[in-house]
């Protein structure tokens, strides 16, 4: 059997780090669980990561270039770009089903990565950089260098992304977590929401 090189070790390791995260959470995850997930010896891990928190440094850093340049940046921009004859409730509909996807696709992920940037101030460094502000860098280069036929408020930015984002968080935790209260298929429901994102609730 060939031998395995040093990134496909590490990259065997960060994979079973987290599962063991997503599923006990960070504090009562064990070195010996991930080990065993990873069908390695526990001093294995350390010839890669100096300790538990070394790991989930890694992972997180890790998680938050590729999901802000892969998942955000590159995902976003091939979207926008294949759908520039759309108006843009048509775009936002697309870009919210997208989110939609890709959160449910990666949430192990997003779910350590929420918990932890909580408690660790360097980890909610790389987040902060590598996702909220080159999401908020594609969002204001999108409406800066497209000519609506919709005349924009004086909102920030950052409140409509944040409202924006929390309606694609919500749907995919209720989903998971209480589907029967569900009885609008995904498509209607995003339709609904980036209505009232664009246009609020009340009828004029």
């Amino acid at each position: 059997m060939a031998r395995k090189s040093p990134e496909d070790r590490e990259r065997e390791i960060m994979e079973a780090a987290i599962k063991i995260f997503s599923e006990k959470g960070y504090n009562a995850a064990t070195t010996s669980e991930i080990s065993k997930e990873a069908g390695i010896a526990e001093g294995t891990i350390f010839r890669y990561f100096k300790n538990k928190k070394a790991l989930l440094a890694r992972i997180i850093i890790f998680s938050s270039k590729l999901i802000g340049k892969n998942l955000i940046t590159n995902r976003l921009e091939k979207l926008i770009k294949n759908n520039k004859d759309k108006n843009l409730k048509e775009v936002l509909k697309l870009i919210m089903l997208d989110r939609i996807d890709l959160l449910e696709k990666n949430k192990e992920i997003f779910k350590i990565v929420f918990t932890e940037i909580q408690y660790q101030e360097d980890l909610r460094e790389q987040f902060m950089e590598n996702i909220i502000l080159t999401f908020k860098e594609m969002i204001e280069g999108y409406i800066i260098n497209n000519d609506f036929n919709e005349k924009f408020k004086n909102l920030d930015i950052m409140i409509v992304g944040r409202t924006f984002i929390g309606s694609v968080v919500m749907y995919v935790m209720q989903k998971a977590i209480f589907p029967e209260l569900i009885e609008v298929d995904k498509e209607k429901q995003v339709d609904q929401m980036v209505e009232m994102l664009l246009y609020g609730a009340i009828e004029k």
